[in-house]
């Protein structure tokens, strides 16, 4: 069977020895068969910034990624790790409960300190989350500039250099978020299980992922369309499981 290669964007060399005159080739390849790309005719691969290997990474695409829904908001633990984010808190509690006053019945009380804390918690998460990827948005910036001078008019010992260097600082972040993951996969699904946490919505995200159906092949050819979809499975098994005397689709055999 026939294979073709497809055309990567970004990147001319996959692989090189990361000296400070380096040697550079294409090692990396994507191959696929002329029935897929016709599947997907939008298909595309990238190569992503090399950043700790000495093979730079290809992203494949179909071309049929879906519309990512914003994250809700919940309590991350590693923010017990952020030094002043204990004075943070308290002082927020103390502004909150001093502007309500003594008046306000204790319920009452907690259900506005109750609010009033995620609101202020999620933008100030999203802002210490927002620094940080910024800050690794600048250094992959420069990676990206100094990986564009290689390919075309090459770097010197000094380029190359600042370039590994900047390359350790975003290991440095990848490791701090492993250390990050690594924490949180100490917690059991015994404790964890039931709650509407990260953790079980992660999990039935992947179940979902799993269970779900993007396409069948039919009689008619394949079908894509969610709606058409749920009437193809709705049509199939009606046929299956009616009534007697529906006419059957499909049958194990002459007598059943």
């Amino acid at each position: 069977m026939a294979l073709r290669e497809l055309e990567r964007t970004w990147a001319l060399f996959t692989w090189t020895n990361k000296l400070l005159r380096p040697t550079r080739c294409v090692l990396d390849r994507v191959l696929v068969a002329p029935a897929w790309e016709a599947a997907f005719p939008l298909c595309s691969l990238l190569a992503i910034i090399r950043i700790g290997s000495d093979h730079t990474p290809l992203l494949l695409s179909s071309g049929e990624e879906t519309r990512r829904v914003p994250p809700r908001f919940f309590f991350q633990t590693w923010w017990f790790n952020v030094p002043w984010f204990g004075e943070l808190v308290s002082m927020k509690l103390q502004n909150f409960i001093t502007e309500l006053g003594p008046h306000m019945c204790y319920i009452e009380l907690w259900q506005c300190v109750a609010r009033n804390s995620r609101q202020i918690l999620k933008g100030w998460g999203a802002n210490l989350g927002k620094e940080k990827r910024d800050f690794r948005a600048n250094l992959l910036l420069q990676v990206a500039n100094l990986d564009s001078i290689a390919n075309s008019s090459g770097l010197d010992e000094e380029g190359w250099a600042l370039r590994y260097h900047l390359e350790y600082q975003l290991m440095a972040l990848d490791r701090a978020d492993e250390e990050y993951w690594r924490q949180r996969s100490r917690v059991q699904w015994t404790h964890r299980g039931d709650s509407s946490t990260t953790y079980i919505h992660a999990i039935e995200s992947g179940r979902r992922r799993k269970c779900l159906i993007p396409r069948l092949k039919t009689d008619q050819g394949e079908v894509h369309e969610q709606r058409d979809l749920m009437e193809h499975i709705y049509q199939f098994y009606q046929g299956l499981m009616g009534l007697e005397g529906e006419p059957r689709r499909f049958a194990l055999g002459p007598h059943l």
